[in-house]
């Protein structure tokens, strides 16, 4: 085994050395998006150091400014934060994909020890876990909010992603063991229902998020989103799936994985991708003038222990559960926009006031403020 160049091993230990003169007790806090993120100086860029391609050079611009311009960033987009003011560091969270927004100084004036701003830092985002896309797609935001550019954005806009199932067609296409659509789509949703009924964690996770993929009609074509809307919403010949996104949304395993954090963390990761497939099914049904308000009028939906009050429920519960709260926002905004006999529902479980009970949180989380000041609306108008 060769050992490390000079260069290598001084690099490494110029790092090492950084860390031990670090106080054991980081400033480091877990805070809402709508938190400061104080930066007063940052860590130089170690030598031989690669750096990731997503990534910006920023030019002469003090390191609090840029941080600001990332705070923002991140509470437009609705993400959950965690900041270290002493490594110049975050950790954002959004719809289950957890990124990090690392600053470096480079060629800083050691000399000038009052000038806050440096020639050049670099803002470096790497992704943790979760989806590539979604990661792309954020660390576009933010960077173009760091050099205040619209460039990232017209690039997305222009290059958009071509669905899966479209790439999967063609390459379907022409060969000589060519599959029926309705086949494709049976095998698939088969392959969900498999993962989703593993004692496995990463089985089900995996099952969720592909269900989750399969609903959404930027990812997959309109055929496969109906296929799977339709199981999700009916059942059908996989009622497993649906009983489960129920279950979900629900809340009806609580109880079991109260006492575990790595289960706890599990099941929710679990319950926001119920609520999103929940939400892309309604969507899609919304969006294609294929809703018919008379589907929600029944136990199911706004029964006693129905769908209508969960969702309710979890509105209320912002404060805990953000994320789930905006999903079911959404979910809400669908069925009540559809269905007469749901807001007469909605009017005598007193949805006003339970979803007026979260609006502490609402500055913080600017689009479930939006979802719920529309509820408001929609419920004051059915009074």
């Amino acid at each position: 085994m060769k050992r490390p160049c000079n260069l290598a091993l001084a690099s490494l230990l110029s790092m090492e050395e950084e860390e031990e003169k670090e106080p054991k007790c980081a400033k480091k806090r877990r805070l809402n998006i709508g938190s400061k993120w104080e930066v007063n100086d940052l860590p130089e860029m170690p030598y031989l150091y690669l750096k990731e391609k997503t990534s910006a050079v920023i030019l002469n611009d003090g390191p609090q400014n840029i941080a600001n311009r990332i705070v923002k960033v991140a509470k437009n987009m609705n993400c959950i934060a965690e900041y270290n003011d002493i490594k110049a560091k975050a950790i954002l969270s959004l719809e289950d994909t957890e990124f990090c927004v690392q600053l470096f100084k480079v060629n800083s004036d050691k000399n000038n020890k009052k000038d806050k701003s440096f020639s050049c830092i670099i803002v470096e985002l790497c992704r943790l876990n979760g989806s590539p896309i979604l990661f792309h797609r954020s660390a576009c935001e933010i960077l173009s909010a760091c050099k205040s550019t619209n460039e990232c954005q017209k690039q997305n806009r222009n290059h958009s992603p071509v669905p899966q199932s479209t790439i999967l067609m063609k390459c379907r296409h022409g060969s000589k063991f060519q599959i029926k659509e309705s086949d494709l789509f049976h095998r698939t949703v088969e392959t969900v229902d498999t993962l989703l009924k593993k004692d496995r964690i990463d089985a089900n996770l995996l099952g969720m998020e592909s269900l989750q993929l399969i609903t959404n009609t930027t990812c997959s074509s309109d055929a496969m989103v109906s296929f799977a809307t339709n199981v999700v919403l009916n059942g059908g010949e996989f009622i497993d799936i649906k009983q489960k996104v129920n279950d979900l949304i629900s809340n009806q395993f609580k109880n079991e994985v109260d006492d575990d954090i790595t289960e706890s963390a599990y099941y929710q990761k679990m319950r926001v991708g119920g609520f999103t497939v929940l939400w892309n099914a309604l969507n899609f049904l919304s969006n294609s003038d294929s809703l018919n308000g008379e589907y929600f009028e029944n136990d199911e939906w706004t029964g006693e222990d129905g769908l209508l009050f969960a969702l309710l429920k979890e509105v209320g519960n912002a404060v805990e559960n953000p994320k789930e709260a905006y999903l079911s926002g959404k979910c809400l905004l669908i069925i009540l926009k559809s269905s007469a006999d749901a807001r007469m529902k909605a009017c005598q479980l007193e949805a006003s006031r339970i979803v007026s009970r979260a609006s502490s949180s609402w500055d913080s989380y600017l689009l479930l403020k939006t979802v719920a000041l529309e509820l408001l609306s929609l419920l004051e108008d059915s009074k």
